[in-house]
């Protein structure tokens, strides 16, 4: 069957579903406490089926915001009677998703300040791209990388190194190695896998980041509402920490990265756009609908430039420190920290909170326009671009970022309707009560993916499965203390969330993981799935299933066995080429 009988098909089953709803929903009892149940599923379903089997992202989440857009205003109107208010709301849903849905997500400063950010930084690749700055580091690093999978392995290193945000993360490595590893012809898809593989597996575990806060903030609260000791629950931080070991999801992702490196083994999807990046030196395939331009994302060597390293990675460096301070300056600064040092007593925690508290979009565009301003003044002052062309370089680079633009604000709008519509807590309430105590853990964790994967956001995961999963754990395992079993349950939610984040067609991280690389988004979600389902199954069956009769150690020991020979022997082999390989069989094909 063709794609495009594929899509044919389910548009016209989505339209004669939104037809008879009304009249399936009429025949309901309207005097019973109103709720979206089952329908609250069908836009994420919709949405992610659909992104799969057309390979649209754009279309595809368009159409299960406006499914749940008729869903949130047409279910009231006919439980409560009115049918043909129901029906008005097939078009009136389209205007509103609009006028209310979308608008009011960019009225919101986080979002605004995201989009901002994203756009500033395709001004910013735009004129260093221009300025051969780029290809001037491709260069340098080719000669250190070696091969193919050293390139690899350097990209996943620069992705542990910037763990303070995942957005961060996501945008700098993506634009950073992208020229190093088409140079070694590592496909884009592999390139997206390891930028994202890197970004909220990492941020979230890590004890300097933006995300610390808001996970100690969930844990505190929750266990206060279950009914912990007070000494308990103002020891979140602490609980934090020993939960760490206890995120198996997101260690055994990070394993799996490193293996496939190294190995340079592959399987499923992403053997086959190896193999086809390797041979043909295509890194993505033809007809791929890249995320941002191509005069951005195909890296040429600019002609009567002389070519400096210094005009990439100083701008690059300044953002990156920029970033930093940023965080600090929007998170209250000195007075921050010296309040967190009063509270608590410690330089570590007082720091870690402080970092917590930041304004993440404020920050990132602040560091965008110093480092652009940086890249701007020292292009000019070498002569390498007149003012004109500078500015030219700059819009070129801003317009490559639309198409990722919209599908974030599509992503978010997304999100905003699964959250009105109530699909977290339905997905919760339909496997809350069949919980036995000795398997919680690995309930939860499976809860928190399939949510997290519905609804493309790890945090709103968090907040609504913690507090049900803490509330468990106290009712299984009791409040006295703080044991195993209670650490493993909240490293359930924390890692489960994760996976949505990291692999999810409708995330936001998954998303910007696409456009930093440059790649198709659906071939880098068709490629990366294999890999989070090794890694998620990995995670359940050797940890959380295991983690009330076997300690976290030996789990997390014969989790790295079984992820390495998986690799071995499931993966298959992909040709690691060297520089002079790669340029000798250029000259031979002339």
């Amino acid at each position: 069957m063709t794609r495009r009988r594929v899509t044919w098909i389910l548009a016209v089953a989505i339209g004669i579903m939104l037809l008879a709803l009304p009249f399936w929903t009429y025949a309901a009892d309207a005097s019973s406490k109103f709720s979206y149940g089952f329908w609250a599923l069908l836009p994420p379903t919709i949405a992610i089926v659909l992104a799969f089997t057309t390979h649209r992202p754009i279309i595809s989440l368009f159409i299960g915001i406006w499914v749940g857009q008729y869903i949130y205003e047409g279910l009231p109107k006919l439980m409560g009677g009115d049918v043909w208010g129901g029906i008005l709301a097939t078009v009136t849903s389209l205007f509103h998703l609009f006028s209310e849905r979308i608008i009011n997500l960019l009225a919101d400063p986080w979002y605004t300040g995201i989009i901002i950010f994203t756009i500033l930084l395709g001004g910013l690749l735009g004129i260093i791209n221009r300025s051969g700055g780029m290809w001037a580091i491709a260069e340098s690093l080719a000669k250190s990388a070696k091969n193919s999978s050293m390139a690899q392995f350097f990209a996943s290193l620069m992705g542990i190194a910037i763990f303070f945000d995942d957005y961060s993360n996501t945008l700098l490595v993506g634009n950073t190695m992208r020229p190093v590893t088409d140079k070694f012809r590592v496909s884009r898809e592999k390139l997206s896998y390891i930028v994202d593989s890197t970004a909220a597996p990492v941020a979230s575990m890590a004890l300097i980041s933006t995300w610390i806060s808001y996970e100690i903030g969930v844990i505190s609260d929750a266990m206060k509402n279950a009914g912990f000791p007070e000494k308990i629950w103002n020891s979140s931080y602490n609980i934090f920490i020993m939960s760490i070991p206890f995120r198996f999801y997101s260690i055994f992702a990070l394993v799996l990265l490193f293996a496939i490196a190294l190995m340079s083994r592959d399987f499923g999807a992403m053997y086959k756009a190896e193999v086809r990046a390797r041979k043909t030196g295509k890194v993505y395939r033809d007809g791929a609908q890249i995320m941002i331009s191509k005069e951005i994302s195909e890296l040429k060597k600019p002609e009567g430039v002389k070519l400096r390293a210094i005009n990439a990675w100083l701008p690059i460096l300044v953002l990156i420190i920029g970033t930093i301070v940023s965080l600090w300056i929007t998170a209250g600064g000195t007075a921050a920290y010296q309040g967190y040092l009063k509270e608590y007593g410690s330089v570590f925690k007082a720091i870690t909170f402080t970092f917590g508290d930041a304004d993440a979009s404020v920050a990132l565009t602040w560091a965008v326009v110093a480092a652009t301003f940086v890249a701007a003044v020292m292009v000019l002052a070498q002569k390498i671009m007149s003012a004109g062309e500078l500015v030219d370089a700059w819009l070129d680079g801003n317009k490559s970022m639309m198409m990722p633009v919209v599908i974030l604000v599509i992503a978010w709008a997304l999100g905003s309707v699964n959250s009105d519509l109530g699909t977290a807590e339905y997905v919760v309430s339909l496997v809350k009560g069949w919980l036995p105590a000795s398997i919680l853990p690995l309930g939860i964790f499976l809860s928190a993916a399939v949510i997290s994967f519905a609804t493309g956001t790890s945090w709103g995961t968090m907040a609504i499965v913690m507090p049900i999963a803490i509330g468990l754990a106290a009712e299984f395992y009791g409040t006295a203390d703080v044991g195993v079993m209670l650490i493993a349950t909240i490293g359930a939610v924390l890692t489960g969330a994760v996976f949505g984040d990291h692999c999810s067609p409708v995330s936001d991280t998954t998303i910007l993981a696409s456009m930093a690389s440059a790649s198709d988004h659906m071939d880098h979600v068709n490629t990366q799935i294999p890999y989070a389902f090794t890694a998620a199954a990995v995670a359940a069956l050797v940890g959380f299933l295991l983690v009330k009769w076997i300690p976290v150690w030996l789990s997390l020991l014969l989790g790295f066995g079984i992820i390495i020979l998986l690799v071995r022997y499931i993966g298959k082999p992909v040709p690691n080429l060297t520089i002079d390989e790669i340029e000798k069989e250029e000259l031979s094909q002339g």
